[in-house]
């Protein structure tokens, strides 16, 4: 199956913060937010292409953010980011944090815990 990917998409301006998100081409089963890991000082979302690609071939409509790091930010702003994200996806998307799930490695991992703290 082929990904229809919009690549890039600004979910936050004021720090030119990108998404990539793989569009199902079969009706929508839920959203995936699929953070990068990284020791929260490095890492892009492209690292996580392959494992987006095939959550959406599923009929996943998945987001992979980047956001940012250290030693520019400290923790918790990284948090703070995806959490802007999980707000732009309900106004890009009309998607509720009830029909989202969040997967990460590394530190990805521990903001998605820290989502799923947050929102249920």
């Amino acid at each position: 199956m082929t990904s229809r990917i919009l690549i890039n998409a600004v979910y936050e301006p004021i720090h030119e913060l990108k998404v990539d998100v793989y569009l199902p081409t079969t009706p929508v089963k839920a959203g995936i937010i699929d953070i990068h890991g990284g020791g929260w000082f490095r890492g892009d979302k492209q690292k996580d292409a392959d494992w987006a690609t095939r959550l959406n071939d599923l009929g996943y409509l998945v987001f992979v953010p980047n956001y940012r790091y250290a030693p520019a930010v400290h923790y918790s702003t990284p948090l703070t980011d995806v959490e802007t994200l999980v707000e732009w996806i309900g106004d890009q998307y009309a998607l509720p944090t009830t029909q989202l799930a969040a997967v990460g490695g590394s530190a990805g991992g521990n903001m998605a815990v820290e989502l799923a703290l947050k929102y249920g």
